[in-house]
């Protein structure tokens, strides 16, 4: 009978999968040697740790893979572990081709963050943010550092917890953009259901510019509930220009420009 084709028995062993880290052991660097001796196969298994409990299952996977083969009479597995270079190289591999994780967001110097937040919910926070998002990527993405837009209802109850959201950002060293008054009216209407003034005076508070003014308008909660942006929906929307021309205002703000008044946090005491 002739000796098993090692063509065969790489494939074959290309189909034996690292339990724990669910990628073949070819593709891991994990094969340290395979000795053909007439129909007899030898396979050693480099591991990643001594002992490993996963042995069963790689002696398995590999009779299965490795028995069916033409001239294949018998098979035996040895193992080995890794070297501390060998280790580092997998990690390197399975990271995609970096050797260590970076401490938290990395991202380029060209982009700009900007946090919209309120202190409380069901100011729209969401559904601003996608339709924001949708907008910059019309207008082309911006600066470095995170940076941050405080959004309110018009009722003063909302103001005033908004203003949290700025002591956060204080706290932070993150530089403010300005205040957003979301729902400030009823599309078609021009009707004030939420009240009115919030948004100004979250801005005199914090000493920030008001960006601009966003109506309650049904559509953008509809295009919301479809998965779609307003702004990409329906540009011509009156929710999207006002969206569209919050967007530009933010993108003409200028780093330096920017900043805040430090704020006493809740409970502080002089």
């Amino acid at each position: 009978m002739a000796q098993p084709s090692r063509e065969k028995i790489t494939e074959a062993l290309g189909r034996v999968i690292d339990p724990e880290l669910k990628k073949p052991v070819t593709e891991l660097g994990m094969v340290r040697q395979v000795d053909v001796q007439g129909d007899h196969v030898g396979v050693t298994i480099a591991l990643t740790v001594p002992g490993c409990p996963l042995r069963s299952s790689f002696e398995d996977q590999v009779r299965r893979e490795l028995l069916p083969l033409a001239g294949v009479e018998s098979v035996s597995l040895d193992f080995d572990v890794m070297s501390p270079e060998e280790k580092a190289a997998l990690t390197t591999r399975l990271r995609g081709g970096v050797s260590q994780r970076s401490k938290g967001i990395s991202i380029d110097r060209s982009t700009r963050v900007v946090a919209v937040a309120s202190g409380k919910g069901g100011v729209g926070k969401s559904t601003l943010t996608a339709n924001l998002a949708a907008a910059f990527a019309r207008l082309g993405q911006l600066l470095p550092r995170a940076e941050a837009v405080v959004v309110t209802t018009p009722q003063p109850a909302a103001q005033q917890v908004a203003v949290r959201a700025a002591q956060m950002a204080a706290k932070t060293e993150m530089r403010l953009l300005g205040a957003v008054e979301n729902m400030s009216y009823l599309v078609g209407t021009g009707d004030e259901i939420f009240g009115s003034g919030g948004g100004e005076a979250l801005a005199a508070e914090i000493s920030v510019p008001l960006l601009g003014k966003v109506p309650f308008d049904p559509a953008l909660r509809e295009a919301a509930d479809r998965g779609e942006p307003l702004v990409w929906e329906r540009p011509d929307a009156e929710g999207s220009r006002a969206i569209v021309q919050l967007a530009e205002a933010i993108a003409e703000t200028r780093r330096e420009e920017g900043g805040f008044r430090p704020l006493p946090l809740a409970g502080a005491r002089s």
